[in-house]
């Protein structure tokens, strides 16, 4: 991708979401011009700040707020180049046995989960595909899930339905978008040094990390066989190449990056 660029990233204010913009903005070869960064948890509505060529826009938004992520779109794409790259890694936990959770509980990881990739990816999936329509031009979206959307845990029900409805969506999207050109890829992380997982630990950090990597068969889970837990900026990388031209004849695939936690081939 030679001429110039923008790309979103949600849940972009810590975690893997963070890795993302660093790692798009780091690239030495093919930079965005612009990264809009979305997070409902900055404090101003817009903060621009640069990160090496890259203008970053961290702009305070709730990936369930339909109207105010059109709003976004619109604005980027009447401003600032092309978006080409769409990166949607925002998300939340919520552990709780079946029996034990709330509808209420349930209906907030699903319209956080759920309900925002499905905004994101109808409002991404808008303004590629007219973009497609003006200039001829394509794009790729990069959908962050969970390795639990297909390995079932204990006390991670509503989490695990929210994320394989992620996956889910993600699919769909990208087979709707090929013939237009537009790539759309899951990546499935496992645990990963994020302040989601450190959420889960109620210990000593070493401890509750020792814990995960060896596995419990008291819940059923298994360890991770390469003996680490992810940093956000592994799965990053991985979610850097489903947006590159690297990928360009990849699209409807999940890439599970667990350091082989849920053995899956």
């Amino acid at each position: 991708m030679t001429r110039p660029y923008s790309a979103v990233v949600t849940g972009s204010r810590s975690g893997i979401g963070q890795a993302i913009v660093r790692s798009l903005a780091e690239d030495p070869d093919d930079p965005p011009q612009v990264i809009v960064a979305l997070d409902s948890g900055y404090s101003e509505r817009v903060r621009e700040t640069r990160l090496g060529t890259t203008v970053v826009l961290e702009t305070a938004a709730d990936v369930t707020d339909e109207e105010r992520i059109a709003e976004i779109f619109d604005e980027l794409a009447a401003q600032h180049p092309p978006v080409a790259k769409v990166a949607h890694a925002a998300g939340v936990l919520h552990q709780g046995g079946l029996a034990d959770t709330s509808l209420g509980e349930y209906s907030r990881v699903m319209g956080v989960n759920a309900e925002g990739t499905f905004i994101i990816l109808r409002q991404a999936a808008r303004t590629l595909r007219l973009q497609h329509e003006q200039r001829e031009q394509a794009g790729a979206i990069a959908i962050v899930s969970s390795n639990a959307a297909a390995v079932p845990r204990v006390g991670m029900a509503a989490y695990a339905a929210s994320k394989a409805a992620v996956s889910a969506l993600s699919a769909n999207a990208a087979l709707e978008l090929a013939p237009l050109g537009i790539r759309c890829n899951t990546v499935a992380p496992g645990s990963t040094d994020s302040p989601m997982q450190h959420a889960m630990w109620h210990d000593d950090d070493e401890r509750d990390r020792a814990r995960v990597i060896a596995g419990d068969p008291g819940t059923f889970r298994l360890g991770i066989p390469l003996g680490r837990i992810a940093d956000p900026q592994d799965i990053a990388e991985v979610v850097h190449f489903a947006l590159s031209d690297r990928a360009r004849h990849m699209t409807m695939q999940e890439i599970v990056v667990d350091g082989g936690a849920s053995l899956r081939s």
